[in-house]
């Protein structure tokens, strides 16, 4: 494996990079304190529960919603897996024992408990957690290797019964990972996206039958430790056939496409190996396995080539514009990735920050890194993670192979759920720097190795509570800006501005204010400025004119904002001794700029000029 991953010995990896020499003979088994080596052989078992609500608010679609998902997570499911259903309304019940899957009746049997759910009740969320965790507790301990996961769905608040916070320590200290979904608005999201993170899991935001179905998807993928290669979306009309391209890499010992479409419709799948070779329901045999359920199905593929996949959705038996999703996961070696928010819900404006990590083998630097955000109400925005150590970006260390970011783009879409799409691509990617691996020394000449490229995805929720619905946004207009360099770096801005009519308040006094040239930001707190009632440098002769003004403890910073009318605007900051040279690397013209003084923010681009 290590000539295979490295194209070299272990010894040679070892000598190449710390200061210790090739071993002049063999060792032997009588060296002082040498004790011989136990092995373990680890028998891997998963259990999987999948628990849902059935209370009297899932009557209807919901409940129709939740079967579709659940039945998508049981057919997915690998023979040898164990799996239980439950369920839970004012009280939790077992409907399908945990018991290995054997064979597919064991399947079918599980989706008939599916299907005889009925909603009626109150909702006991701690019931549900509690009798799934009796599930998996009552099938024996937890092995080194062991897999234990539930999966949680539902539509609204626990109000009877045991608190779900009663039974957190006890799924915490068996280790269960609990992935949460909500479905619809009235759910608890602060709950369960607690729920999620306390265990180790990830929350994910429902509202249609297509969410559901890739949701299940992919936390089934999760539970089993395997990656997703892609995730797409889309409409298919009738005739159409809709391709796309996923890239399996040299990692990958398993891949599943699976394709989700709504329940009483179905679409066509098949696919195009990088060697030409086509998959479709004929080809599956050897190392390929077709499975076709209510509302779904998948190709799984043991051993796939490497290369560009052609994965196309047709639309051959269906008489209207039909939506689906496509999600291609597999069982990689030593590849790794996660995302997720840095905690279980945010409360505006504290700083909302996303991180990603990504290791094969060794963490992985220059990756590139990048994310769809779907916010409250279905707008979306992007954003991209960085691995440079910048606090602007919410990174702690550059080169370590997370790569993390501020999220802030609310765009007035206020609070409640905000579902990122993560998208890791390894293009031209490197272990990190020697700094970053405590085993090489200094001096040893150690060189980074390169990483076979690879593209992973990952996908979750998350909630942000308190968010402005009416995000004012001020237009400026920057008249110059420049960066002197003489005896120490000086960054100058100046420009002015408009407040819309709909503003809710222009204070920076009583407001935080941000300031964002390029890389560098500064945030200026709460009652930082003061208003001065004159100032020979405006002579603008306006009663109403009101000048705002701020400077550092140490002097270092100074700002100016003026009001003139309530309505026009100036502002001026002037940075002694930081080091800009990040932001002036970015190029002289186009330079992001952002000025936010409490929820009101106005941004642009302006040129850098140096002098």
């Amino acid at each position: 494996a290590q000539q295979l991953l490295n194209g070299e010995d272990s010894w040679s990896t070892i000598v190449r990079n710390t200061n210790l020499q090739y071993p002049t003979a063999e060792p032997t088994d009588d060296i002082s304190g040498y004790e011989p080596i136990e092995f373990i052989v680890i028998d891997p078992v998963s259990r999987l529960v999948t628990c849902i609500d059935r209370s009297g608010s899932m009557a209807g679609e919901k409940i129709r919603l939740a079967k579709v998902g659940a039945k998508i997570f049981v057919d997915l499911a690998h023979f040898g897996e164990h799996l239980a259903v439950t369920s839970y309304s004012s009280s939790g019940s077992v409907d399908y024992p945990m018991q290995e899957l054997v064979t597919q009746q064991d399947k079918d049997d599980a989706k008939a408990a599916i299907d005889a759910l009925v909603a009626s009740g109150a909702t006991s969320i701690g019931a549900g957690l509690r009798t799934s965790l009796n599930e998996i507790t009552g099938n024996g301990s937890n092995p080194v290797g062991c897999t234990e996961v539930i999966v949680l769905l539902s539509d609204g608040r626990h109000n009877t019964g045991e608190s779900p916070y009663d039974v957190l320590p006890d799924l915490i200290e068996r280790g269960v990972k609990v992935y949460t979904i909500g479905l619809g608005n009235d759910v608890d999201a602060d709950l369960m996206s607690d729920i999620a993170f306390q265990t180790g899991g990830t929350y994910h935001f429902a509202q249609s039958e297509q969410d559901l179905a890739q949701i299940f998807t992919v936390i089934y993928a999760k539970a089993r430790s395997e990656d997703l290669y892609a995730s797409v979306s889309g409409q298919v009309n009738p005739g159409e056939t809709q391709t796309t391209t996923t890239y399996v890499d040299g990692f990958t010992r398993e891949i599943t496409f699976e394709l989700n479409y709504p329940s009483g419709s179905e679409l066509d799948l098949s696919l195009v190996s990088p060697s030409g070779q086509v998959i479709d329901t004929n080809a599956a045999s050897g190392n390929v396995e077709f499975v076709k359920g209510t509302a779904h199905k998948y190709f799984r593929i043991v051993q796939p080539e490497v290369g560009d996949w052609q994965v196309m959705v047709s639309g051959s038996s269906i008489s209207s514009e039909t939506p689906y999703s496509m999600i291609a996961f597999g069982n990689s070696r030593d590849v790794s990735t996660f995302a997720g928010p840095v905690k279980s819900t945010f409360t505006y404006p504290e700083p909302v920050i996303i991180r990603a990590s990504v290791v094969a083998g060794e963490p992985v630097v220059n990756a590139t890194v990048t994310g769809i955000v779907t916010r409250p109400d279905n707008s979306t925005t992007t954003i991209q993670l960085y691995d440079d150590g910048n606090a602007a970006h919410g990174d702690e260390v550059a080169g370590d192979g997370i790569y993390s970011t501020i999220f802030n783009d609310f765009a007035g879409a206020g609070s409640g759920n905000y579902s990122f799409k993560i998208t890791i691509e390894n293009r031209n990617g490197a272990e990190p720097a020697k700094n970053q691996l405590p085993f090489v020394e200094e001096g040893c000449g150690f060189t980074p190795q390169s990483v076979p490229e690879f593209v992973r995805v990952e996908e979750f929720s998350t909630v942000i509570n308190n968010v402005p619905e009416v995000y004012v946004m001020k237009e400026f207009n920057i008249d110059f800006a420049r960066l002197v360099f003489n005896h120490e770096p000086r960054v100058f801005v100046q420009g002015n501005f408009t407040i819309n009519d709909n503003s809710n308040g222009f204070d920076p006094v009583n407001e935080e204010v941000t300031f964002q040239v390029g890389n560098f930001t500064t945030v200026i707190p709460p009652n930082s400025f003061k208003i001065v009632d004159s100032y020979r440098n405006f002579k603008l002769g306006l009663k109403d004119t009101t000048i705002y003004l701020y400077q550092s403890a140490d002097g270092k910073e100074n700002m100016y904002i003026v009001t003139v009318n309530g309505v026009n605007g100036l502002f001026g900051y002037a940075g002694v001794g930081m080091d800009l040279s990040s932001t002036y690397a970015l190029g002289p013209t186009g330079l992001p700029f952002q000025l936010q003084i409490g929820d009101d923010r106005g941004s642009t681009t302006i040129d850098m000029t140096e002098n």
